[in-house]
């Protein structure tokens, strides 16, 4: 088929071993992506789509992450397409990676005419959405377009007014004013720019590295993003020319790309916002990102934020809902490092996070919260010390900038290795080695993410965690089951059907890959099951609609005596519940067919425990009490959905009639 074809092409740029090559580099992939898109609409079928996502998403991560190249914009342009389309399907909030584009694409390629062409018309395809599902986004990047439309001109003019009433809300009305009048000095600066620094845009993404110009907008960038300015270089950024562009504040102002608002305190914001016509938005984002994210490890920052936010927290989440769920990931550095004694101010805000696009990775985070400690750890003890008793010691430890570079490379796609030779570590177990750290260490929520527990140093650094645990990891192994616990009694509560369906599955994965503590994995199995039983009271219908996950685990009942345990639960689901109810027949007649199989299994002469318990070794003993139990419930579970579905009663009787003889002929 047409499509297999082109979804090659996408695998074949997504994969790992190919991660070195640029994706914007192969010509044909631009074809495949917009041919898929198209795919995707003229057949409006599920499956494709949930097969096309994975890819485009990689495939958008690595074009980001060309830290040196600037991505190409047309690419990108089309898997955002993709993402605004079918964003509410897959799951995916598409606010972080239209964020991305504009800043690490855009920043770099509004000179492009071509690129610039297709953004305003992405825009004004998708202006109607985009106004109501981000409706921060435009005029958050006002100072952005202007660029675009001043540096491009008049030939783009019809496009850039079908845009232009999206740029303004009360927080960029007055500051878009001042713009708008000095467009004729953008000019100027942008000029000046290209005079001393090379061509704002090339041919090829290869010029566009060669030139100075690119790099020097970035960081006028960083500038109102982060506060580092582009002089803080020492002596060896000193500039021969006197008339350098960075020797005036007028151009400095007027070459950011993000509208930074008013200096003021973010309570200010947050209390007289609307009379002073202010969006607090992007005050509180740049907050998190630019501060918390580096004061996260310091008690009394830690603590003043939680107080922040609960003071707050009724506006926050009816003013801005998107804000905790998108930085979740580093909510939970600040508690998993700061322990219980911020747990209960924490509690309070904890519900505020949740969302539909965070609520699935959320779990895996809670689940994950004593591996994260040791990640965190291991940047300390490599880097140096996460916080300092000031702002002066922070700068001088290496810490808070790696996680600041962990931070940029889930919210840019740059990594933390793209240093060259230089950046390169004398410590093979650096933390940046490993996957599952660096998925761990980002700030911001992107996404489900695959937890790689068969990474190379995982099993190592766990298990030389937990030989000598800290203290900090000792307060995460008991705080991660607590706050499953309003997590689960709020996912039974309030959270959708489809979103409760979904997460089941990633239980039943995640239960047998816990953090190796014995209590831990107790009390974290013994949620999950709770969970899984309530789910499942509260919904029968999810028996029927998850029977692949659900035969899956039971097919894995003789691997471990967890799985044994955790098959045994589900086998009472699939009787108490019928298989799914009696409008789920085929779905009942294949768990049916399991339980047969398990049964048969069961009875075999190695599986079957009675009479032998007492001989062997207490681990033998221990496994042949756990299969006869077992038994007991395969037993009734297929009595039970007999009665629920009557078409299976000769094969139950059968089924139990072969119990029955098994036991009698047992010497």
């Amino acid at each position: 088929m047409d499509w297999e074809i082109h979804l090659r092409t996408l695998s074949s740029s997504a994969r790992d071993s190919n991660f070195s090559n640029d994706p914007s580099s192969d010509a044909s992939l631009l074809h495949s992506v917009r041919k898929l898109i198209e795919l995707c609409k003229n057949e409006d079928s599920d499956n494709l789509i949930a097969r096309v996502y994975p890819q485009l998403n990689k495939i958008f991560q690595r074009s980001v992450s060309q830290s040196k190249a600037a991505p190409s914009g047309l690419l990108l342009l089309a898997i955002l397409q993709f993402f605004i389309d079918y964003g509410e399907f897959v799951l995916h909030d598409a606010d972080p990676s239209l964020r991305t584009f504009f800043r690490s694409c855009l920043s770099r390629e509004f000179a492009d005419p071509v690129v610039a062409e297709a953004t305003l018309d992405f825009l004004n395809v998708n202006k109607k959405k985009i106004l109501l599902t981000f409706p921060t986004l435009l005029p958050q990047f006002y100072p952005l377009m202007l660029k675009l439309i001043a540096w491009n001109g008049e030939k783009l003019e019809k496009r850039f007014l079908r845009v232009f009433p999206g740029l303004m809300s009360p927080g960029s009305f007055l500051p878009l004013f001042i713009s708008l009048v000095d467009l004729p000095v953008l000019i100027v600066a942008l000029e000046k720019v290209e005079k001393s620094s090379g061509p704002l845009i090339g041919s090829s993404i290869a010029s566009i590295q060669k030139s100075a110009a690119p790099e020097m907008l970035l960081a006028l960038m960083d500038e109102a993003y982060t506060g580092s300015t582009i002089g803080d270089g020492g002596a060896d950024s000193e500039s021969e020319d006197s008339n350098s562009i960075t020797s005036d504040p007028l151009f400095l102002e007027l070459l950011k790309d993000e509208n930074d608002g008013l200096a003021a305190i973010l309570q200010f914001f947050i209390d007289y916002g609307e009379f002073v016509l202010h969006d607090a938005d992007p005050s509180l984002r740049t907050f998190f990102r630019s501060c918390l994210s580096r004061e996260f490890a310091d008690p009394v920052v830690a603590e003043a934020t939680l107080d922040f936010l609960n003071v707050n927290k009724k506006k926050i989440l009816l003013a801005f809902p998107t804000l905790l769920p998108q930085f979740y990931p580093l909510m939970l550095k600040l508690i998993a490092w700061n322990g219980e004694k911020l747990e209960k101010r924490f509690l309070r805000v904890f519900p505020g996070l949740m969302s539909p696009g965070s609520f699935l990775p959320l779990f895996i985070s809670l689940v994950d919260l004593p591996v994260l400690i040791v990640a965190l750890e291991k940047v300390e003890k490599s880097s140096g010390p996460l916080i300092g008793s000031s702002i002066a010691s922070i700068q001088k430890s290496a810490a808070p900038e790696m996680l600041l570079a962990l931070m940029d490379e889930a919210y840019t796609g740059s990594t933390i290795g793209d240093g060259g030779a230089d950046s390169e570590s004398e410590d093979s177990n650096s933390i940046t080695s490993d996957p599952l750290f660096l998925e761990l260490l980002k700030d911001e929520n992107d996404g489900l993410a695959q937890r790689h527990w068969t990474s190379p140093g995982m099993e190592a650094a766990l298990q030389a965690a937990i030989s000598s645990p800290s203290d900090r990891l000792k307060q995460a192994l008991k705080l991660a089951p607590r706050l499953l616990d309003v997590y689960f009694s709020i996912a039974l509560h309030d959270v959708n059907q489809s979103l409760k369906c979904a997460l089941i599955p990633m239980l039943l994965d995640r239960y047998s890959k816990l953090f190796p503590d014995k209590i831990f994995t107790y009390e974290v199995r013994k949620r999950l099951l709770n969970f899984i039983l309530a789910a499942f009271h509260q919904s029968p219908e999810f028996v029927a609609i998850l029977k692949k996950p659900i035969v899956d685990r039971l097919g894995e009942a003789y691997d471990s005596p967890e799985k044994t345990e955790l098959a045994l639960q589900l086998c009472w689901a699939i009787g108490e519940h019928g298989g799914g109810g009696v409008s789920h027949k085929d779905a009942a007649r294949e768990l049916f067919e399991s339980l047969e199989l398990l049964l048969y299994e069961n009875l075999s002469s190695s599986r079957l425990g009675v009479g032998d318990s007492v001989l062997g070794s207490s681990s033998t003993t221990v496994r042949r009490s756990s299969q006869s139990r077992l038994l007991c419930f395969v037993v009734t579970a297929i009595a039970k959905i007999a009665t629920h579905h009557r078409e299976l009663l000769p094969r139950a009787r059968v089924s139990l009639g072969k119990v029955s003889t098994a036991v009698w002929t047992i010497p």
